[in-house]
Order: structure tokens, then C-alpha cells, then sequence
């Protein structure tokens, strides 16, 4: 087919349009996030519907239409099948919002798509999801240029020593003695900011398999997640967890 396009996508988020068709968000490795419509997929004999189940990760050929990418063809290539139910569709809902509010419409991102392939292939293998989503939160946070400093204080320029706090208005780790000048500082331990820098210096893989406390790990999952949401500057529907 003339101005037709292979690549692979996931699939962020779909709505029903008209009688039989549906308006689908995915994020390709070609074109970044689009918006495709899917002509006839609500039909019982569509070829297509099941290969563009919310959440999974599909092999495409779209064409470029004048407003819309139309879908021609599809393959699934691995199905979202939610190991802990609720818990893995509301991060992956979470993960989604947020790559369609802070991704403009057609800007491929390899790394992007990198993190988005990654992740969403994690769903349904019994992963602590406090593991994957502080994974994704301190990613997107590297990937979006608004890093924390995890080395010295924001302050004093010191390296902190024994009690440390984290605040996200400074964007960094605090000494005990210049937390006045933060009122939302927070005691953070030297384990999770170990792990902190450990998740961006490594894929998931690596990641998964580090030795974290599960205290460690829920403050991880609690300071990324807060620190991402204050950062990328929208409202998120979703539920954090």
C-alpha cells in the first residue's frame, strides 16, 4: 500500500467512534505517540479487534491519513494479562496518563519507547509493582531532564552523612541541619537513595533482581512517584500508588 508504515506500538488508550470504529492512542517506535483509527474493528468478524486490547503491545501497519493514522493491519505481541488485576490496570493507566498528557502527538522518543516496551512487558509476570513503578517514575523523571540531585545537599553543597532528607521543592537531598529552609523535607534512608540512583544507571532487568528492604522499597515507590507527579506539572486521574 502506498504511504503505508510498519511499527510497533502500545496501546494507551482506545474510545469508541461511530458505529463500529474506534479512536486508539498508542505510542510507536516510528512516530511516537499517534492517535490511529481503527475502521470496523467493533465488528464481530474484525480481524483486527483483538490485536488492539488496551494496554498490549501490538505489531502495526497504519497508513497517514489528512487528520488520523488509519490502521490497515495488526498483530498482538504480547497481550496485557494483569497478573494482580486492579492493582497492575491502575499503573498501567497511570503510566499511560501520564505519557499522553506530557508527550506531544508525533515526536518519536527511542528512549521513550524503550521504558514504555520495558514496563508494559513486565505486566503479568508477578512483579512487585512498587518495583516496577518506582523503575518508571525515576526513568521518566532522568528521561524528562528533571533529576533530583542524589549526591550532595541542595544547600550546603555537602555530602550528607547519617540522617538525610529529601525535599522536591529543592529538588534534592538535604543535610539535617538545612532543612529549615525546605518545610516539605523529608527523612529519606541511605538505602533508598541507593536505589534511587541504582534504577537510573540500570534497566529492569538489573533492577528487579536488587536486594531492597520493603521499607526502602515503598519510601522508593513514595518519593519517585511524588517527585514525578510534582515535576511533570499536570493533573493525574489516575491513582498512584
Amino acid at each position: 500500500m502506498i504511504n503505508s508504515h510498519h511499527t510497533i506500538g502500545i496501546v494507551l488508550k482506545r474510545n469508541n467512534y461511530g458505529e463500529a470504529d474506534r479512536l486508539v492512542v498508542v505510542f510507536t517506535e516510528k512516530f511516537g505517540k499517534i492517535t490511529l483509527i481503527a475502521k470496523g474493528v467493533r465488528r464481530l468478524k474484525s480481524k483486527i479487534a483483538g490485536s488492539i486490547e488496551l494496554f498490549s503491545i501490538s505489531d502495526l501497519t497504519v497508513s497517514k491519513g489528512k487528520n488520523l493514522f488509519v490502521l490497515t493491519a495488526s498483530s498482538m505481541i504480547k497481550p496485557f494479562k494483569p497478573h494482580q488485576d486492579l492493582a497492575e490496570i491502575k499503573l498501567a493507566s497511570l503510566i499511560s496518563e501520564i505519557i499522553i498528557k506530557t508527550i506531544p502527538d508525533e515526536s518519536p522518543n527511542n528512549k521513550v519507547f524503550n521504558l514504555l516496551y520495558e514496563s508494559f512487558s513486565a505486566f503479568g509476570l508477578g512483579l512487585k509493582l512498587n518495583i516496577l513503578s518506582s523503575y518508571f517514575a525515576s526513568s521518566y523523571i532522568y528521561l524528562s531532564g528533571v533529576s533530583p540531585n542524589l549526591d550532595t545537599c541542595i544547600q550546603c553543597g555537602s555530602k550528607p552523612k547519617d540522617t538525610i532528607f529529601f525535599s522536591n521543592l529543592g529538588n534534592g537531598l538535604l543535610d539535617k541541619d538545612c532543612t529549615s529552609l525546605f518545610p516539605d523535607a523529608q527523612e529519606i534512608t541511605q538505602n533508598t537513595v541507593k536505589a534511587w540512583r541504582f534504577s537510573i544507571e540500570n534497566d529492569l532487568t538489573r533492577f528487579r533482581l536488587l536486594k531492597i528492604s520493603n521499607n526502602d522499597l515503598n519510601q522508593l515507590t513514595y518519593f519517585t512517584t511524588n517527585y514525578l507527579k510534582q515535576n511533570i506539572q499536570i493533573t493525574i486521574k489516575s491513582d498512584l500508588l
